[in-house]
């Protein structure tokens, strides 16, 4: 079973480019390089100081990716 919250109640933020996963790894607590597409990740959003600023799922695309923020 898929312990993720990812599903239609919550907003959907969406990042397009080519770019968009290098920015996600140097932006996460997630090691998005090698995370595969299409799967739902669950990640922190880091400070330049490594404090947390938000917890998120997203799910990586062929066209960029797609950020849930939960809190």
């Amino acid at each position: 079973m898929n312990d993720m919250l990812w599903d239609n109640r919550f907003k959907v933020l969406r990042l397009e480019g080519e770019g968009s996963r290098k920015f996600l790894h140097g932006q996460t607590s997630a090691d998005i390089l090698k995370a595969n597409e299409d799967l739902p990740i669950k990640a922190c959003c880091l400070s330049t100081s490594g404090k947390i600023r938000c917890i998120l799922e997203l799910i990586l695309t062929s066209k960029g990716a797609e950020i849930c923020i939960l809190a």
